[in-house]
């Protein structure tokens, strides 16, 4: 008889260890020498067995880690291979669960004919028409979750055609798991292929645009979304050219969930370190300096951070119009707050990094960082022990290109030009440093400048 040894999991719910020998009998069960009853029974017992609330105890980990490293899986899907019908239903909902519930488990599952068998089953014509979708979708979708970077591109290919298909059905539900998985295949690491497989799927990143207008599928379609404009510049400007702003700036504006906010900024933060047209596109939009600087004020430090990569990715990218432009603009209010956030090193990097190529760009901007007050917290930085060498340097450089602009200007007693909001003072004796803030910011002559009173 099988000897049990209870314990808790937790949260005062009773589990029972079984014994190797029970473990192996069930197994056993599982082979298609044995009746179709006896196989549902075996697998509803690894179920149970190996699923206690996502929350497993010590041992039911260690039980799962056994049962997936000698052959449980395999006679698992084997059982769904030679059934069909509830039994195979309960297969794929036990294999989406130990998925979820241990990552080196979900590696082992990856490295089955688990999810082409899967697939297989998803692009098959009797599928749509199922009453078995559900437990094959969320499985799926909890297998590739994190992302997928093993499976062959063709497997990926029939997945999202299937994948695609649901998305028409009128499930929310069944819809929020497809779109999981389709976000979890866009997660690429492989160099692209994933994104444009999901990018060349017929209609599906129309399907999820369309889905970022419903509350239920919103975050997964942004999660995915986001993780295709991340791509390459051809790829962003692929989902670009589909009419991503206009529907994710539409949707922000509304009062929506922390999560999809922190997933919108993302996106905005993925545009920015496109393209100069790319950031143009972005910045085209109206209103989106105030949207940004709104979204800054806020409580949530990951929405701060990606706000600052927007900003900062934007700087470094940027034309010399569109410089010029962000310099004119409200937006650099934002910089010295970026060069507060201590805990956020790459991004104070990346920050210091957009100002050095802006100088380089035009050393006139130099009066614009001081009049923000850009430069004295870059000073700061450079005289702050807690910074690495690497900031410290960008510091200095930045400083470095202050000094050479304040060697070739007089002090101002005469003139003053104002641009944007902020008064530059020029000497009596217009050098060349004035005539380059005249072609800098359109004056057509010195003449044009404001006597001082």
């Amino acid at each position: 008889m099988s000897q049990f040894i209870q314990a808790t999991n937790g949260r005062g719910v009773v589990a029972h260890r079984r014994s190797d020998a029970e473990i192996n009998f069930y197994l056993q069960l599982l082979s298609s020498n044995h009746s179709l009853t006896a196989q549902a029974s075996a697998v509803e017992y690894f179920r149970h067995l190996l699923i206690q609330d996502h929350v497993p105890p010590t041992f039911i980990a260690d039980t799962l880690y056994d049962f997936t490293s000698n052959g449980g899986l395999e006679e698992l899907i084997a059982c769904a291979s030679e059934n069909d019908g509830e039994i195979r239903d309960q297969v794929f909902w036990t294999l989406g669960n130990i998925a979820l519930d241990c990552s080196l488990c979900r590696t082992k599952v990856r490295e089955t004919i688990a999810l082409p068998l899967m697939i297989e089953m998803l692009v098959s014509p009797a599928f749509i028409d199922s009453k078995w979708k559900h437990n094959l979708v969320w499985a799926l979708s909890q297998i590739v979750r994190g992302g997928i970077h093993t499976l062959d591109i063709v497997f990926v290919q029939s997945a999202l055609r299937g994948l695609c298909s649901v998305l028409h059905l009128g499930d929310s539900k069944l819809k929020i798991d497809a779109v999981w998985a389709i976000a979890y295949i866009a997660d690429d690491a492989v160099g692209g292929i994933q994104i444009d497989a999901v990018l060349h799927t017929p209609q599906l990143l129309h399907q999820l645009l369309e889905l970022v207008e419903c509350k239920e599928t919103r975050r997964p379609a942004l999660r995915a979304l986001g993780s295709l404009v991340a791509g390459g510049d051809d790829q962003t400007q692929i989902v670009l050219d589909a009419g991503l702003l206009p529907r994710v700036i539409k949707v922000f504006r509304n009062n929506i969930a922390i999560g999809q906010k922190r997933e919108i900024v993302w996106i905005l933060s993925n545009i920015a370190a496109g393209s100069s047209e790319q950031i143009d596109m972005l910045f085209d939009t109206d209103g989106i300096v105030e949207l940004l600087m709104n979204t800054f004020d806020c409580d949530d430090c990951r929405i701060r951070k990606e706000v600052g990569w927007t900003v900062a990715n934007a700087l470094t990218g940027a034309n010399i119009d569109r410089s010029r432009w962000l310099c004119s603009s409200n937006i650099l209010h934002i910089v010295p707050e970026l060069l507060n956030l201590r805990n956020e090193r790459n991004l104070i990097e990346r920050t210091l990094f957009a100002l050095e190529v802006l100088v380089e760009k035009r050393i006139t901007h130099i009066p614009v960082l001081q009049y923000y007050k850009i430069l004295q917290k870059v000073r700061e930085i450079a005289e702050s022990s807690p910074f690495d060498t690497i900031i410290k340097i960008r510091a200095e450089r930045i400083l470095y290109k202050e000094n050479v602009y304040k060697k070739h200007i007089i002090p101002a007693n005469t003139y003053s030009l104002n641009v944007a909001f902020v008064t530059f003072q020029f000497s009596e004796q217009i050098s060349v440093l004035p005539s380059s803030f005249v072609k800098e910011f359109g004056f057509e002559t010195a003449a044009d400048f404001v006597p001082s009173a």
